[in-house]
């Protein structure tokens, strides 16, 4: 009874059968704490898992189709988000991470994978996905994105075209935020021995101010820098 109002697939089952056995294709580790759920609307994942254990439990939720599926959704998503803080991913992983996140629409698990690949593995996000590779004649590209991946791209509010489009940005902001601390170091370093300060700073904020200060005192007027990077320090 537990069973036809917990879960859409036993309800369809027991209106068609009267068997009590199915054949289900899914394993006995991925089907228990599915079964427990249903029955008690407790979930809890194991100890210790990996990403294929994780790929096939929801793929076990998606049969047996639980109520509550959204309840299950959001406790993985945060147990997976979890593990991916406590572990070190590769790039193969975090491709597999974001493929999850797209195809269950796993908010904290997505924001956190194309966060790690902007920040470590741009270029060998673009070289994996190309312009050209972005299509349905590349397999990969279909795994992470789905048949229609190639169409998701131009429309802004699919998944798909956010991944890549905050990717891009968050690599270009942080590439920016680079160029500006380099170019703090540059002035201060170049000005320094001129205005014979003792004290070195130890953090960009301290090299800003006293960039800034030398600015406000007329010392660095001579710096051969563009308009651009002059005004990084306003």
């Amino acid at each position: 009874m537990v069973l036809n109002v917990s879960s859409e697939f036993m309800r369809d089952h027991f209106k068609e059968s009267k068997e009590n056995e199915f054949i289900c294709e899914h394993k006995i580790d991925v089907v228990k704490p599915i079964i427990i759920f249903l029955h008690s609307l407790c979930f809890q994942m194991p100890k210790t898992y990996d990403l294929d254990f994780a790929d096939r439990l929801l793929k076990a939720i998606d049969f047996f189709e639980p109520v509550q599926k959204e309840q299950i959704y959001e406790f993985i998503d945060l147990s997976l988000s979890d593990k991916f803080c406590k572990e070190s991913v590769n790039f193969d992983q975090l491709l597999q991470c974001l493929q999850i996140s797209i195809q269950h629409q796993f908010y904290y698990l997505h924001q956190m994978s194309w966060s790690l690949i902007a920040n470590k593995y741009y270029y060998k996000w673009i070289d994996t996905f190309p312009p050209n590779a972005c299509n349905p004649e590349n397999p990969l590209f279909c795994d992470i994105f789905g048949p229609e991946g190639h169409i998701d791209l131009e429309n802004e509010e699919s998944l798909t075209y956010r991944t890549f489009d905050l990717i891009k940005k968050t690599f270009d902001s942080s590439l920016f935020t680079n160029l500006k601390t380099l170019f703090y170091y540059y002035l201060f370093n170049k000005f320094y021995i001129i205005n014979m300060k003792s004290d070195q700073p130890k953090t960009v904020g301290e090299a800003k101010k006293i960039v800034q200060q030398l600015q406000r005192e007329k010392n660095i007027s001579r710096a051969p820098v563009s308009f651009v990077l002059e005004d990084l320090v306003k």
